[in-house]
């Protein structure tokens, strides 16, 4: 049954278009993901461990989305606001547990963006992302055969780690299941960030970016946006580096410094 989506649109500063969409009840979604796998299946999503703030004129109903501990408006404001060029998807992989202590990750019911235009492929990818959850305790796939292991999400969420890849053909299945899904949609360039409390201690949630395949990104920019989004999420109380590799103000300004160099020597080169 088709679910009902509200959205937004702006133009960026930039003149790039931004498309945010959500879902018109929170619940939607989930209760679908939970219908589709055996193993969600007669159990309860565990309570927030803190009382969730209600997205601005949306359902009354409290979020279900298990200890991430992010209210929809924060994940709305955040997919809006991503520094990012090229047409791209951006969605958000939240956790839930289940009162049997396992963890996934979904992406249903998170508030998720389109960049530059709304792609006919990554909008399917984005369906086919919420056919799928991301165990993050174990790599086996149940009886039906549906798609939750570990993948990138998990992977990232586990290790606290970014990933990045120029193509998403060079990823090897198991190390990301849905590769062929992706490439067949349009899918080209791939990030996937973690997204940590304040204090950079806990990843509570995964980014993930997925472009059309005729945009072409260098690890410069990425590394350069990937700072940016770092500053933008601090001043929402998040982060996307953990405190173990988080440096002063002075080294960060020492390292943009290098950056620059290294993007003039690769434009030279």
């Amino acid at each position: 049954m088709p679910i009902e989506l509200k959205f937004s649109y702006r133009k960026r500063g930039d003149g790039i278009n931004r498309w945010v969409f959500w879902t018109q009840h929170n619940g939607d979604e989930l209760n679908q993901v939970k219908s589709l796998f055996p193993v969600l299946r007669g159990y309860e999503f565990e309570p927030w461990k803190q009382p969730p703030v209600e997205m601005q004129g949306d359902s009354t109903q409290p979020d279900t989305n298990g200890d991430s501990q992010l209210n929809r408006l924060t994940i709305k404001n955040l997919v809006e606001l991503l520094d990012v060029q090229g047409t791209c998807l951006i969605q958000f992989w939240a956790p839930i547990r289940i009162n049997s202590g396992k963890t996934f990750l979904t992406t249903a019911d998170q508030p998720f963006a389109f960049n530059g235009k709304i792609h006919e492929g990554l909008w399917a990818y984005r369906r086919v992302s919420l056919l799928t959850i991301a165990s993050v305790d174990s790599t086996e796939i149940d009886e039906t055969k549906r798609v939750h292991v570990h993948g990138r999400p998990a992977r990232v969420f586990r290790s606290g780690m970014p990933e990045f890849s120029p193509h998403v053909r060079y990823y090897y299945m198991d190390e990301y299941p849905l590769r062929n899904f992706a490439m067949c949609l349009g899918v080209g360039s791939y990030w996937t960030l973690p997204v940590f409390e304040s204090s950079g201690d806990r990843c509570i949630g995964v980014l993930e970016y997925a472009f059309e395949a005729n945009v072409g990104l260098d690890l410069y920019s990425t590394l350069d946006r990937l700072i940016n989004n770092h500053r933008i999420l601090k001043t929402m109380g998040l982060a996307l580096i953990p405190s173990w590799l988080a440096c002063s103000q002075e080294i960060q300004e020492v390292w943009e410094q290098e950056l620059a160099k290294v993007k003039e020597a690769l434009e030279v080169t």
